[in-house]
């Protein structure tokens, strides 16, 4: 249940980033905002999870790691590294 609550706001950036990209009613700057609050919100989310869920298991000394927990960083991981490559291309290509 805990991972689960660790997950559920990188849904919600997702749904913000989906509104910019989806939604063609909305101004030009409202969707490149939606798009660029959203991405920046996604990477510092996952860096800071990932580095303080692991601070934690570090100080109970905790080693090995469980398979949910494998998940989890796994999940934040890819969510990270994608974002960053997404936000790369955009910047390289507008």
């Amino acid at each position: 249940m805990k991972k689960i609550i660790v997950i559920s706001p990188t849904f919600l950036l997702f749904i913000g980033l989906l509104a910019g990209l989806l939604l063609p009613r909305l101004a030009f700057s409202t969707r490149t905002d939606f798009i660029a609050y959203s991405m920046t919100g996604l990477v510092l989310y996952c860096f800071f999870t990932i580095f303080i869920y692991g601070l934690g298991l570090s100080f109970h000394g905790q080693k090995k790691f469980d398979r949910p927990t494998k998940l989890l960083f796994g999940y934040l991981s890819t969510v990270l590294v994608l974002v960053v490559f997404a936000a790369i291309f955009l910047m390289g290509h507008h």
